[in-house]
């Protein structure tokens, strides 16, 4: 499991560190580790829209392409 400086904040916060403290030692913003604790936005939350692909539809598309270049067909945007 990947850590991020979140994780990393959150956790010292449960060790009765305060908000301000944790979020200044750790980089975080001061809201953002208190709506996380404070159960406002969940702890695994991502922001930003879903992707567009799968990761496995992703590697198929990459590996097709790199099949097709390696016969002598590149693929353009447009296809």
């Amino acid at each position: 499991m990947v850590y991020s400086k979140y994780d990393f904040g959150l956790k010292r916060r449960k060790r009765s560190m305060s908000v301000s403290s944790a979020s200044k030692k750790f980089g975080v913003p001061r809201m953002t580790l208190s709506d996380r604790i404070n159960g406002k936005v969940a702890l695994d939350a991502k922001m930003g829209v879903d992707t567009a692909l799968t990761t496995d539809e992703e590697a198929a598309l990459v590996s097709y392409i790199g099949y097709m270049a390696n016969r002598g067909f590149p693929l353009s945007i447009q296809q």
